[in-house]
């Protein structure tokens, strides 16, 4: 159906069609019913007036931009990640999308409104075509999540491993009597420590400077603690 077909639809049943670009009532109901059963309230109301919003298939409609929930359960972290991604273009996702660019410029839904005192009766009409669209974009936008967040996981589990090996390095630098005497002088800071560590162990300059503030005060303490109880 399209709006022309429409439009005739309620000019025959007595109704006139008003085109409206945009609607959002205050208090509106949904009729349970289809175009039939609008048109009888209508009459049955005495409405001769229907305003009509209609909404046109266009190529953005292809386009999904990330924004994951902030209830969903993910990691604030991976969410971020997910977050900064660029938009996902659906028709590079999906063969079967593609198949709906033909449509592109078509009207795809009609959104029919009459005025009851002070409230308003919608009633929805899609077109068989734009409801099949709108199933498989849900579905090839969680397939493409789910990728995403795979990959995003799997990225944090292999540079969780590598900052575990890198700690491990550290940790055995806490032994060497450099390091020992460096961190138990009376004026030493975490910093200077932070640079001897990267000078002895360059691989350590991979090591994410949150790690190094959680971990260096720690250290530095336990290597003190070890060494002046032991006077």
């Amino acid at each position: 159906m399209n709006s022309e077909e429409l439009f005739s639809i309620l000019r025959a049943n007595g109704l006139n069609a008003i085109r409206i670009r945009d609607f959002a009532p205050i208090d509106s109901m949904t009729i349970d019913g289809d175009l039939e059963d609008f048109i009888n309230a209508a009459k049955a109301l005495n409405e001769n007036v229907v305003f009509v919003n209609i909404l046109r298939f266009e190529n953005n409609y292809f386009i999904y931009d990330i924004d994951i929930d902030e209830d969903e359960y993910i990691p604030p972290e991976i969410r971020s990640e997910l977050r900064d991604n660029q938009p996902i273009n659906l028709s590079t996702e999906s063969a079967k999308i593609r198949n709906y660019e033909k449509y592109v410029g078509n009207e795809a839904e009609f959104l029919l409104s009459i005025l009851v005192k002070n409230r308003v009766l919608q009633y929805r009409q899609p077109e068989k075509w734009w409801l099949e669209f709108q199933a498989l974009k849900d579905e090839v936008i969680f397939k493409s999540l789910e990728q995403k967040l795979s990959k995003v996981i799997e990225r944090k589990v292999e540079t969780s491993q590598k900052d575990q090996v890198l700690l491990n390095k550290l940790y055995e630098l806490s032994e060497a009597t450099d390091f020992i005497n460096l961190a138990t002088r009376k004026n030493t800071t975490l910093l200077d420590l932070q640079e001897y560590a990267k000078k002895e162990i360059p691989e350590l300059k991979d090591l994410s400077e949150e790690i190094f503030k959680r971990v260096l005060p720690r250290l530095r303490s336990e290597i003190r603690a070890q060494k002046y109880g032991n006077k």
